[in-house]
């Protein structure tokens, strides 16, 4: 089975969620962010419509991906998108964006 660039990184993402490894807490995340994923053959035009929708600026792609950073100007206009993002068929997933930290080395 060949996997795509983004295979592996929403099961580590929810993985190191699970676990809270890296986390600076459980929960956190970044006030007024969400990481959206979106469906292969989606374009950056059609992202960019999406977001304008939620009311949204599109931040950061992760390179190779169709993943993107949405910022929003609050907290609860993130937390409303939420719903709204999920039930798109375009979008195959949406979450906070999760603090994380790299540990030091032993």
């Amino acid at each position: 089975m060949k996997l795509n660039n983004r295979c592996w990184l929403l099961p580590v993402a929810l993985m190191s969620m699970l676990l809270g490894s890296g986390c600076e807490k459980p929960g956190a995340y970044v006030p007024g962010e969400l990481v959206v994923s979106f469906k292969q053959g989606v374009s950056q035009e059609q992202v960019a419509l999406l977001a304008k929708e939620v009311d949204a600026e599109v931040g950061n792609q992760v390179e190779g991906t169709n993943i993107y950073l949405f910022s929003f100007a609050s907290d609860s206009k993130a937390t409303a998108a939420i719903d709204i993002l999920k039930q798109k068929a375009s979008v195959e997933s949406v979450f906070r964006n999760i603090k994380f930290t790299v540990p030091e080395p032993e």
